[in-house]
């Protein structure tokens, strides 16, 4: 079992978030689109150019406290991610 795996807690949870160029987007990987926060019909899709050049700028990490899944920046500069779920601070190093 995984670190992240013993907090997790079960039900529903919370898509990863990134900020893109024009406001915050959902990253639903099983749809594989990014979907806006504030307009969830406004969608770029994974394979779109757009979608693919955005796909490259970030990673998936787990919130070692709840088991949230989260999307960093690549270039955070070593600077800690907030967990939306538990507002937890995650180590980036």
């Amino acid at each position: 079992m995984k670190a992240y795996q013993k907090n997790q807690k079960s039900g529903p949870r919370r898509l990863p978030t990134i900020a893109l160029h024009d406001g915050e987007y959902f990253v639903d990987r099983r749809l594989g689109e990014f979907r806006r926060v504030d307009n969830p019909h406004q969608r770029i899709d994974f394979d779109s150019p757009e979608g693919e050049a955005h796909r490259n700028t970030f990673e998936f990490i787990y919130c070692l406290d709840c088991g949230q899944e989260l999307c960093m920046k690549l270039q955070t500069d070593g600077r800690p991610v907030c967990c939306p779920a538990c507002g937890q601070m995650q180590d980036t190093r």
